[in-house]
């Protein structure tokens, strides 16, 4: 009854905590994915869902059907509005925070764990993955990775899972593989939970495989089929855009200089999440084309984790080596030392990987509550769970919507790239195109290298009749592009309405012999001959 109490006093905790989210809009890719995605207003076509992208438009190599038909469910119980996406998203974040106590509680007192549970639920990190709609794929496959994680700890180690308990841990695997890709290293974690508690040692590692092997031999046959029905879904197991810092950092060891920027970042997050940002791209991380600092520091520490969580295996000391171990795990599939991705980091990214936090606390403060300093125990606790309540109801209106999301962003950090591309693209919408383009020039000072960015502003620039400025684009733009018809068809245009023919003419050439029917070009170069022939 004790264990049952302290787990819903976690679970109201979470919600309240949450509730106040309910009264933000949509925000972000909450319109691209909800908003105006038709695929999730119409309930009787939901098995469709298992059969395309989660992105709708760009490819971005991501298949989440179980998300997309939780908000399929949302959306004909509310009608589209935003609250109850809200609210159930802070349920879900409720459901893994009770969980979190109910894994913890394996390996300490109920107290310790309840504490521990309750900085996981008040930890500011966790606010882009709730407060945000779209960020409910983190927290579904957290949820469901957590429910595998506390069935396997209190399986007995040494005698091969039940077959009711194994049937479990596969049904949470897939439906957590179904929520979000980072799910796949869930076996890896299972088996640091197993190093916490003693069971996977050097020396029983023998039979600690035999008991093991046929539910990690299912796990990897789930994964593969998992694998095999996206790869038929998208066309390819990778994503075609990736981070914008990685269109320049494209070589292998510029991509993994790059990636180890983000785990001091990563590591602040953790620890100290004052500052929070939803955007880490250029501005704020930039690609490392040789060895930076912030490579160094990042390598110092990801070496760090992964040596010492190895070598405090070796010595017998299961719970250092899984808090070690369990952020390199856990990261490993975001973390672009493998892949590239769409992302360097993302706060959303770090949710499941946060219970590392929680996990360190209640390891940490087992020994201190067993020696009967309970009372420095709760007040560290009670002070950390106070200030991360703060900080975490005050970043919870920053999701609210759009516009918001990306004010906070250019107040954090003015060097931020994408926060200037936005307020671009709102002048436009306004119909200020001095605004816009002075806009799209600060973005473009900070990063002209996103090629859809350039595209956007020269294109704007054209049709607003900033002819010159459309020029210089799209000739900075063909010599990183050459190929590209779309660049050499604005280039053209913006020649030809200079008077500068010649240039205009040579560009029509060169894309005709790409796209030789394309009745723009085809047009253009029409209006050109008669000149000539005079």
């Amino acid at each position: 009854m004790r264990v049952r109490a302290a787990a819903l006093l976690v679970f109201a905790a979470a919600l309240l905590l949450y509730l106040p989210a309910v009264r933000n809009g949509f925000a972000y890719d909450d319109h691209m994915i909800v908003r105006i995605n038709e695929s999730v207003h119409d309930l009787s076509n939901a098995h469709r869902l298992f059969t395309q992208p989660y992105w709708p438009v760009e490819d971005l190599g991501l298949y989440r059907p179980l998300v997309l038909l939780g908000f399929a469910v949302d959306w004909a119980i509310s009608g589209g509005s935003p609250g109850w996406f809200h609210f159930v998203n802070a349920l879900w974040n409720a459901a893994a925070s009770a969980l979190v106590f109910l894994f913890l509680i394996s390996f300490v007192h109920v107290p310790v764990a309840a504490l521990a549970a309750l900085v996981f639920a008040a930890h500011p990190v966790h606010v882009e993955a709730v407060a945000n709609i779209v960020g409910r794929a983190e927290v579904m496959a957290a949820v469901f990775s957590l429910v595998a994680l506390v069935t396997w700890v209190r399986s007995d180690p040494d005698r091969p899972l039940p077959p009711a308990r194994l049937g479990l841990v596969l049904t949470c695997y897939v439906l957590a593989l179904l929520s979000k890709e980072n799910a796949i290293m869930l076996p890896a974690l299972l088996a640091l939970a197993d190093i916490a508690r003693g069971a996977l040692t050097p020396a029983a590692i023998g039979r600690w495989a035999r008991c093991r092997a046929s539910a990690f031999a299912m796990m990897a046959a789930a994964a593969l089929t998992w694998l095999a029905a996206r790869g038929v879904v998208l066309g390819e197991l990778g994503p075609d855009a990736v981070d914008p810092t990685l269109d320049v950092a494209t070589a292998t060891i510029p991509r993994i200089l790059t990636a180890l920027q983000a785990w001091p970042t990563i590591l602040r997050l953790l620890i100290v999440p004052y500052t929070l940002l939803a955007d880490y791209g250029p501005g704020v991380i930039m690609p490392a084309l040789g060895m930076t600092a912030a490579a160094a520091a990042g390598a110092l520490v990801f070496a760090g984790l992964v040596a010492g969580g190895t070598a405090a295996w070796l010595r017998g000391r299961g719970r250092t080596a899984a808090v070690l171990l369990f952020l390199p795990v856990a990261l490993l599939p975001t973390s672009n030392l493998i892949v590239p991705i769409g992302i360097i980091v993302a706060e959303r990214t770090l949710y499941l990987p946060s219970l590392v936090v929680p996990m360190a606390l209640a390891f940490a403060a087992a020994s201190w509550w067993q020696s009967r300093h309970r009372t420095a125990v709760i007040a560290a606790a009670s002070i950390v769970i106070l200030l991360f309540s703060a900080r975490t109801l005050l970043r919870i209106p920053v999701w609210d919507s759009t516009a918001s999301v990306h004010a906070a962003l250019l107040r954090d950090r003015p060097d931020a790239f994408r926060g200037h591309w936005y307020l671009a693209r709102v002048a436009v919408n306004r119909n200020a195109p001095r605004e816009a383009l002075e806009r799209y020039s600060d973005a473009l000072g900070i990063w002209p290298y996103r090629q859809r960015l350039v595209l956007e502003a020269a294109a704007y620039a054209a049709q607003s009749g900033d002819l010159p400025f459309a020029a210089r684009l799209t000739t900075f733009a063909l010599s990183r592009w050459p190929n590209d018809v779309r660049f050499l068809r604005i280039h053209a245009a913006a020649h030809l309405d200079l008077g500068d023919t010649a240039t205009a003419r040579s560009s029509i050439d060169r894309a005709l012999r790409i796209a030789p029917e394309d009745s723009t070009l085809l047009a253009m170069r029409s209006a050109i001959l008669p000149g000539l022939r005079q």
